[in-house]
């Protein structure tokens, strides 16, 4: 009824503006409002399209425009989802406060490892992540030994699990879930308990807390041992201190976590090999790995001599000592 109403008005409507019957005397831009867009509005909502036509719709007197045209704007709920999906995908490049983002320490960690501790691998290359994550561990122990505090670091590694012990001056008690979990912590930035260190950050231990599926440290010290577990940089368990009759110093467990390194496994020769690198730099250190014993008496001399051919060098190696040279 609607269709054959409109119809029939704007046809009839037409014919007697063109006759001179009726005299409009609005401004044509009107006109074409209320002839284009008003019956559109008023009219169109109540027809079904299915039975819609050009000779019996409005379009007749704007034959410029289909009625195909007409459907795709008005009535094609498949356009209306796509201009829907256009306009979002706009915003998708928009710069607004809701585009800057604080990350939590072990979220910017475990989303930007590289930054940490270079690249992950499967322990296939003797730079891969999982090696890097030992590194930061021994390097504390390398640190305390270099303090004059413990002469022998002990590296564990069954399967996917590493234990690293040594027998330091131990992490003070009251701090051990700080300073392997709170970015910049640690004692290293002044020297008056580490004169000399390998790690200056901050950040070595805690990345590696944040790189583990689970990491469990304990400090020891004084008849007095203090714990706390983790996963992936979650605190987990947080021990009480309590009485204990092993000597002073730090004990690391972790598993590195097999969501960042994939199908990972640790090569017992890359290991040895960082592992008589420490010992060529720390002269009298002495690291047990899987209880084998590595020792370098002489420091830099071993690692020349063990290196080069005596009788193909030119000059002998010239070795000297001293306390700080």
């Amino acid at each position: 009824m609607f269709e054959s109403l409109r119809g029939h008005f704007f046809s009839t409507l037409r014919n007697r503006v063109s006759q001179g019957d009726i005299k409009l005397s609005v401004p044509p831009f009107l006109c074409f409002f209320v002839l284009y867009l008003t019956p559109n509005l008023f009219f169109s909502p109540l027809v079904n399209k299915s039975q819609s036509s050009p000779e019996s719709t409005f379009w007749y007197i704007c034959p410029y425009r289909t009625d195909n045209q007409q459907k795709n704007n008005y009535h094609n709920p498949e356009r209306t989802t796509q201009m829907a999906k256009e306009k979002e995908a706009s915003n998708l490049f928009d710069y607004t406060e809701d585009s800057i983002k604080s990350l939590d320490w072990k979220e910017h960690i475990r989303l930007r490892p590289g930054m940490y501790i270079g690249k992950l691998g499967d322990g296939s290359s003797p730079d891969d992540g999982i090696y890097v994550l030992v590194k930061e561990v021994m390097d504390n122990c390398i640190d305390e030994y270099t303090m004059g505090h413990g002469k022998t670091v002990e590296l564990t590694i069954e399967g996917k699990t590493v234990s690293i012990r040594d027998y330091g001056r131990g992490i003070p008690l009251g701090k051990v879930v700080d300073v392997v979990s709170k970015i910049n912590t640690g004692a290293k930035y002044d020297s008056k308990a580490f004169q000399k260190s390998v790690g200056l950050n901050g950040v070595g231990t805690k990345a590696v807390n944040a790189l583990s599926q689970y990491f469990k440290v304990t400090a020891i010290r004084e008849g007095k041992e203090k714990t706390a577990e983790f996963e992936k940089g979650f605190l987990i368990k947080e021990h009480k201190e309590a009485k204990t009759g092993e000597q002073n110093g730090t004990l690391v467990n972790f598993i590195p976590d097999e969501t960042v390194f994939k199908n990972f496994k640790f090569l017992p020769e890359f290991l040895e090999n960082q592992i008589w690198n420490y010992c060529f730099l720390n002269a009298g250190l002495k690291i047990l790995f899987n209880g084998k014993s590595f020792v370098s008496k002489n420091g830099l001399l071993d690692l020349l001599q063990r290196k080069t051919n005596e009788d193909e060098i030119r000059y002998p190696i010239i070795h000297l000592t001293g306390d700080d040279i």
